[in-house]
C-alpha cells in the first residue's frame, strides 16, 4: 500500500506540474495570438469617408475588408484631417499617413476628373433629360434624344431642390436647368 500511496503522490505532483505547464503553454499561446493580432493591426489603415457632421464627428472606416467604421470626434483626429485622409494608429492615437493620403487623394481626383469628362459627354446643349429617379444626393437622367440613362450628382442645389421624378431638365450653358 505504501507503494500505491507514493505513486499517487507522484501522480498528484505530475498533475500539478502538468497543470502549471499547461497554464504556461496557454499563456504563451494567448500572448503569441495577441502579438500576432497587434502586428496585423499595427499596419491597419483607416480612411476618413465623410466631412465633419453636425455633431463634430467624421466617419472613419477601417480598411480591413469589413467596411465597418464609426463616427470619431474631430478632437480625436489629427489636425488637417479631411475627407479622404488615410490614418494609422500610433500608441492609441490616429496619425495621418501622408504618403497613402496623397495617393488616395490623387486617385480620387483622377476618378473625379474622368467622371466629369464622361458627364460632359452626356451633357448636350439644348437637349432634354427626363428625371427617372431622385436620390438623396443624385438623380437618374434619361437623354430624350438618345435614350441613354445615367446618374448625375452635379446639379446646382436650387435645381436639385426643385426636381422630382418625371421632371424635364434641359442643358443650358453646360448646366442642367428645370424646363419650364
Amino acid at each position: 500500500m505504501q507503494l500505491d500511496f507514493n505513486l499517487n503522490k507522484k501522480n498528484l505532483s505530475n498533475e500539478k506540474e502538468n497543470g502549471f505547464s499547461n497554464f504556461i503553454n496557454q499563456f504563451i499561446n494567448e500572448l503569441s495570438n495577441y502579438l500576432d493580432n497587434f502586428t496585423k493591426n499595427k499596419n491597419l489603415t483607416y480612411c476618413v469617408t465623410s466631412d465633419v457632421n453636425k455633431d463634430g464627428k467624421m466617419y472613419v472606416v477601417a480598411q480591413n475588408g469589413t467596411g465597418v467604421g464609426k463616427n470619431i470626434p474631430l478632437d480625436e483626429l489629427p489636425s488637417g484631417t479631411t475627407k479622404g485622409t488615410i490614418l494609422r494608429q500610433n500608441h492609441g492615437k490616429f496619425v495621418i499617413d501622408e504618403k497613402l493620403t496623397k495617393k488616395s487623394i490623387d486617385e480620387d481626383n483622377k476618378v473625379e476628373f474622368e467622371r466629369k469628362k464622361l458627364l460632359a459627354e452626356y451633357k448636350t446643349e439644348d437637349v432634354d433629360y427626363l428625371v427617372t429617379e431622385v436620390g438623396d444626393d443624385y438623380v437618374m437622367l434619361k437623354n430624350q434624344k438618345t435614350g441613354l440613362e445615367f446618374d448625375s450628382c452635379d446639379l446646382k442645389k436650387d435645381v436639385f431642390d426643385e426636381i422630382y421624378k418625371g421632371a424635364i431638365l434641359t442643358c443650358k450653358h453646360g448646366e442642367y436647368v428645370l424646363k419650364e
